[in-house]
Formats: structure tokens, sequence, C-alpha cells
């Protein structure tokens, strides 16, 4: 299967090689409509992201062969690299038996898919940029799998009405609650590590209810908390690999209730890295030095993932725990969903949260470069043209981030959303006419906050998906502009299937005037980059395009 994924299937990057052959030895593979599609998580010093093959014919027979084998043999991949060495060594009857290595037959085929393969793809089959794949929910729904239901009742989208601290012991008493349903009965059989850990995974990865969903919504903390006991079930700890249930259950009670009463009405994505160290000094104080400075240690790696915070002080970083990259993906369909739900309700909140989705989707924006929107960076005569610049709301990121987007990526309610939006936002009095305008005369724009939760909730109920959050808009925009620049105007393919699943017919047009370049230009990528405010196209393949293994 090694020799065959690196022959028939542009496999060069022997880490990459070693994660894929594991993850077929282990079963971990996905059927879709026929065909097989390879995922290896993919550990290295500085990221930790899932790769994926959709294999040949050849490959994916042996990939079945190896499925059905009878006897269960644990996986070994030197023993692998030792057998590629003989069978190397037999058919080519050519050198020593070690000059013909896993790596060595890499390097041989980089001139043949050098010539078959687009450049940026290339470039990813070796190993230069990573490539990180969708996750499992999205990969289904890029192959046509229908969203989930929208919910039976109506999600009140509001907040809460009662006291805070009264959901604040409410959302705690919910998240302990999943500990409890998971510890099981000894009487049973349910108190065995293995059973405790699945019911727990379960439990946190299923459908929230309301109350939760709620909480969620009105406080990211309760979502960062969520997803912080699944990062606990996967990464294990510092001399571990796997963390016991009781172990678990001790690093999540440690922090918990510090964290919520801290950081409850906290918006992470617009923290700064002063505010972020005074809370986590805070919260510090109030636990025990010893376990529980580990245990928030632990938190604030997780958040420095999920939310992509800036950096707070070598007290709280984690240098050996890897970036885990976004790999959830909003499709156009979602959107849809979500703006209708948000429809429902009157409110200028929820009018402006369909405003940040239909922006962020539309244009690939940065959640702030959204919110920092004027009716005067669209343009008069062409009002879907959007100047990317700097406003007193929001600062550029970096110097690259200042561009000129000629038109959205998406039509329909996306696009009808934004230009009522724009048109409400050019009648007010004010100097700067700001998307979204505050009521009050002292502020600016609307709780940015607020106007986020409302997003998230909405995103989440589309997709079914309870780790959305307004950022993997971006990382969609990048994705879907990808496969429609890569699938080619002429193509026939699946990826071209894919693009026009996702963009209709006209998905080559489409592309061409996001990008503002004529359909058979040579640099597709670099100008997608350029679109998404990158420097270079490094930022892009590394951790904003998703399909690679569909090109």
């Amino acid at each position: 299967l090694a020799i065959s994924l690196v022959c028939f299937d542009a496999v060069l990057a022997k880490e990459n090689l070693a994660s894929v052959v594991r993850a077929a030895a282990n079963g971990e593979f996905e059927t879709h409509q026929g065909e097989i599609t390879l995922r290896a998580s993919v550990v290295t010093a500085t990221h930790d992201f899932e790769f994926s093959v959709r294999p040949g014919a050849v490959s994916s027979a042996l990939v079945l062969g190896i499925a059905k084998r009878s006897e269960d043999i644990a996986f070994d991949w030197s023993q692998v690299e030792r057998r590629i060495q003989i069978i190397l060594h037999k058919v080519l009857c050519l050198g020593s038996l070690q000059k013909w290595s896993a790596a060595r037959l890499c390097l041989v085929f980089r001139p043949y898919w050098l010539i078959r393969l687009p450049g940026a793809m290339y470039s990813v089959s070796i190993g230069e940029y990573k490539g990180p794949a969708a996750d499992a929910s999205s990969e289904a729904m890029l192959h046509g799998k229908r969203p989930p239901p929208p919910p039976a009742k109506p999600l009140s989208l509001g907040e809460p009405t009662r006291a805070v601290e009264h959901d604040q012991q409410e959302a705690l008493k919910g998240l302990k609650l999943l500990f409890r349903n998971a510890r099981g009965e000894l009487e049973k059989g349910e108190q065995r590590r293995r059973v405790q850990r699945a019911k727990l995974r379960s439990s946190v990865r299923a459908e929230m209810n309301d109350d939760m969903l709620r909480w969620s919504s009105s406080s990211q903390i309760v979502h960062l908390l969520l997803t912080f006991i699944d990062r606990l079930l996967d990464n294990g700890g510092r001399r571990v690999k796997s963390l016991a249930f009781r172990s678990i259950e001790k690093y999540f009670s440690l922090v918990a209730e510090a964290l919520i009463r801290e950081a409850w009405s906290i918006d992470f994505e617009s923290c700064d890295a002063n505010t972020l160290a005074n809370l986590f000094d805070s919260a510090a104080q109030q636990i025990e030095q010893d376990q529980g400075r580990t245990a928030l240690e632990y938190f604030a790696a997780h958040l420095q993932d999920s939310m992509g915070t800036p950096y707070f002080g070598a007290r709280w970083s984690n240098p050996r725990s890897p970036i885990r990259i976004r790999t959830s993906l909003v499709l156009p369909q979602h959107i849809g969903s979500a703006l209708a739900l948000l429809a429902k309700h009157a409110d200028p909140l929820s009018r402006q949260a369909s405003t940040l989705i239909a922006a962020c989707s539309g244009y690939g924006l940065r959640r702030l470069e959204a919110f920092g929107l004027a009716a005067h960076q669209f343009d008069a005569h062409q009002s879907h043209h959007l100047s990317v610049t700097r406003t007193l709301v929001a600062d550029l990121k970096t110097k690259s981030s200042r561009r000129v987007i000629a038109s959205p990526l998406l039509a329909g309610p996306a696009a009808e959303r934004l230009t009522q939006e724009v048109q409400l936002a050019r009648t007010s009095p004010r100097e700067v006419q700001y998307l979204f305008e505050a009521d009050i005369r002292d502020y600016r724009i609307n709780s940015v906050s607020k106007i986020s939760a409302l997003a998230t909730t909405a995103l989440r109920v589309a997709t079914g998906n309870s780790a959305i959050v307004p950022h993997h808009l971006r990382h969609s925009f990048g994705t879907i502009l990808g496969i429609a620049v890569l699938a080619g105007p002429k193509s026939d393919g699946s990826l071209s299937r894919l693009a026009t699943r996702l963009l209709g017919a006209g998905y080559a047009r489409v592309a061409s005037s996001v990008l503002n370049h004529p359909n058979d230009w040579p640099f597709g990528v670099d100008a997608i980059a350029n679109v998404l405010g990158h420097a270079d196209v490094g930022m892009f393949l590394n951790t904003y395009f998703h399909a690679s293994h569909w090109v």
C-alpha cells in the first residue's frame, strides 16, 4: 500500500505516508458514493492536523484488503519500511538493499508528479505545505450529504433573562452533569476506564440541548470548556497519551468554576495579550497551585489553538503542545439556513448577525475586519466592489491585509443581505457610516460579542457542528474559492462536479470575478492568497485550503 500510494496517489512526504498507512492499518477510512477517503492525523513539532488521500483503484483495493484481514496485527512502520526495501530491491535489481528506502522512493517519484500536478498541489504532496483536510463532517457535506434538518421548535437567540450568576451556576452544573452521566454504575461494569471515556466522548460530541447551546452562544467560555474536555480525551497529558476518566474530571473541576466566573463576559477573539494574561493570573489565584496550574496551562494551549489568541506570556505557554488547525467548513447551503433562521427575528442584533455571516462568507474577511466595515468601502457604482482598509474600529492585521475584492463569492441571500445593510448604513447622519452602527450615541458599533454569539448559534444549528465559530467562514471562503480555481473551466472530473455543486455551473466565472483575473490566469492560488490578505501562498496552503486531496 505504501508503494502504491507513492506511485499512483502522489503521497511523497514520508511523515504523511507513514500516517496514512497507519490509518489504513487501523481501518480509519470513510466511504462516500463508492469511493474511499483515507484520513490520518499528522502531528509535527508545531502543528496537529488531519491529512486525507482519495486513493485510486489499486490503492483502494489494497486498503480494503487490509481492512478485511483476519489476524489483528499491531502496526509497526519500521517493519513496513524494511519490507519496502526488500520489495523494491527484488523488483529493480539495482543497488544494495539499504538504498531503496521509502524516503528514496518518494524522492524518485517527485519528477513524475511534478509534471502532473498543479504547482501548489505538488508542494503539498512533497510536504512543503501541510494541506490540512476538512474534518469528517465537512468531508461528508462536500460529497453531497444533506445538512441537518432545522430544529423542531424555534431556537431562542435572545439574551438570557435570568441573572448572570444563576446562568453561570446552571452552565457549570450542566458541564459537570456530563461527567456524572459518564461515570456509570459499578455493579453494571460501567466504571471501567474505557467505558467511561467512551461515554464521556459521546456525551461531549452529541448534539447539545437548548440550555447548553444558549449558554455557549451567550458566553464563549462555556463552549471552550466543552471542547476542552474533548481535547483532554484526544491529546492526553504531558506524560501519558491517554488520560484516565478521573484525571480528566479532576483537571476540568480544578479550573471550570474559576474560569466561568472570571471569563463569562469575555470575547476571546477580540482580547489583547494583557487582558488574557490578567484573566489567567486572576483564575490562578483561585485554584490549587500544583495540579490546578497544570490544568490551567492545558486550557491556555486549548484557547490558543481554538481561537488563535495572541501570545500572552511565557508562564502560560506550552511549547510542547502543537497548534491544532481548524478544519470545519460552512458550505453555501448552511449559509442560507443560518440566514433564514436569523431572519425570523426582527431585532437589530439578529439583522447584524446576518450581515456578519454574509460579509465573512462572501469576502473571506477576518471577524474584526467585518465589524469595521463602513459604507464608503463599497464602491458607489459597483455595489459589491469592496476595499478592505484600516478603520477606527478595526486595524489591519498585516500590511498585506489592505486589499480589493471585486465581488462576493456567494450570490443570493448573502449578497442581498449585505447590499441592504450598505444601503441602510448610507442613510446614517454620522461621519463614518458603519454597517454595524450602534443606536447608542457613545458607541460606534454594537456589541461585538453579542452579534458574534448570535451568528455562532445560527451557524451551529445550520451545520449541526457545535465547534463552528465565525472564523470558519474565512476557511470556507478560501477552500471553496480554491476548488473553483483548481477545477478549471473545462474540467469534467469529480473536482469540477464538486465546484458545480458549491457554486453552480458558472463556478469559473464566479472565481474570475472575485479574483478580478481572466479564467486562464496561471497564478490563481497566489491571487487567492492576496484576496485573503496573506503575504504569500504559505498561509493559504498550510491553514485555509482543506481540499488538496480532491485535487
